[in-house]
C-alpha cells in the first residue's frame, strides 16, 4: 500500500467531549463498511511518568511512539487511521503531523461545559475528578485555540455513534461503494 492511499485524522476536543468514545464509534463505522484501519488512543503511547517528564518531554514521547507505529500500520495495510488525544496548542499539532508522516485532517469535538461536568462525574472519582473539573475551563479554552484548519463537531446531547456518521461524513470516508 502507498501512504497516498492511507488517511488520518486526530480527534482531539476538551475534557468530556468524547473523543475516545466517537474514536472507537468510527472505527466500528469504517470497519462496517469495508475499511480496513485502527483507533489508536494517543494517551496510551505516552502514559508515563517521572520528575524529569514535564509536558514537553511526554509529548516527545508521544510522538516517538507514533513514528515507530505508522510504519508497521502500512505494512498491514490499514488505510483508515483514527487518532484521538486533546492538544493544547499548535506545537504539539505539527509535532505530531511530523511523527505520523501522512496527511493529518484534524477534528475538533466540543460540548456544553454542562455536559462536560456530567460526563466526567460518570467517568472520574476522587482526586481525578475533582482535577478534571478544575481544569475544565482552561482546556477548553486551549483545545479551542489550536488547529485553526480543524473540522468542528458538537457532542452535546448527542450519541458517539451519531457523531461518528457525521465525522465519517465530513472527512469524505464513505463506503467504498461510494468512492
Amino acid at each position: 500500500m502507498r501512504p497516498s492511499d492511507v488517511e488520518a485524522v486526530l480527534i482531539t476536543g476538551g475534557l468530556g467531549v468524547g473523543k475516545t468514545s466517537v474514536s472507537v464509534a468510527l472505527g466500528d463505522l469504517l470497519g462496517a463498511q469495508g475499511d480496513a484501519g485502527c483507533v489508536v488512543d494517543l494517551d496510551w503511547l505516552c502514559w508515563a511518568w517521572s520528575p524529569t517528564l514535564d509536558s514537553s518531554r511526554i509529548h516527545r514521547l508521544l510522538c516517538d511512539n507514533v513514528r515507530a507505529v505508522m510504519p508497521r500500520l502500512l505494512v498491514e495495510e490499514l488505510s483508515r487511521v483514527v487518532l484521538c488525544r486533546a492538544l493544547l496548542d499548535d506545537g504539539q499539532v505539527e509535532a505530531l503531523r511530523d511523527a505520523v508522516g501522512l496527511p493529518l485532517r484534524v477534528v475538533r469535538l466540543t460540548t456544553s461545559r454542562a455536559e462536560a461536568e456530567r460526563r466526567l462525574r460518570q467517568r472520574d472519582t476522587g482526586q481525578t475528578l475533582r482535577r478534571h473539573l478544575a481544569q475544565l475551563p482552561s482546556f477548553a479554552l486551549a483545545v479551542e485555540r489550536t488547529a485553526a484548519d480543524a473540522i468542528v463537531v458538537d457532542t452535546t446531547e448527542r450519541t458517539p455513534e451519531d457523531v461518528a456518521a457525521e465525522v465519517l461524513a465530513l472527512l469524505g470516508w464513505t463506503s467504498k461503494s461510494d468512492r
